[in-house]
């Protein structure tokens, strides 16, 4: 495979962040996204949304060779959050946000502490960045 530019490594970074499975054709370098519900259980997402396979029209299906980059495990998101609390200087914020993880639903609580903090968009940046590290591993 060549190269894969740093932009398409950037959307699908993005898409896959959004819940998105994303598709990159090997020889072509194009890319196609579709909902992981989708790919998971077509007929729920039918149900949901009306929308068939037919109506998808992927066109990754037609695709000799292609990888497919699915959305990170909650194991993987939270290993994330925990590199970023590594990263923070302040640490009053950061022992909120060690707190955060430890709670019930360390989501939640992590964006909600991150949400109201001068750390929102470094959490941000350093969460596309790890993302996009992903896709590149995969994509090598």
């Amino acid at each position: 495979m060549q190269k894969v530019p740093k932009k398409i490594i950037k959307e699908i970074a993005e898409n896959i962040d959004c819940g998105m499975v994303c598709f990159i054709n090997t020889d072509t370098l194009e890319t196609e996204n579709a909902s992981q519900t989708f790919i998971e259980d077509p007929e729920e997402f039918e149900m949901m949304t009306g929308m068939t396979a037919e109506d998808m029209k992927l066109k990754y299906l037609d695709w000799e060779n292609y990888i497919t980059v699915n959305p990170l495990e909650s194991y993987e998101s939270f290993k994330i959050m925990e590199n970023f609390v590594d990263t923070v200087a302040d640490k009053t914020l950061q022992n909120k946000l060690i707190d955060a993880l430890n709670r019930r639903k360390p989501f939640a609580g992590f964006n909600s502490v991150v949400d109201n903090s001068d750390y929102r968009q470094k959490w941000f940046d350093f969460k596309q960045q790890q993302l996009e590290e992903h896709v590149g591993m995969i994509l090598k």
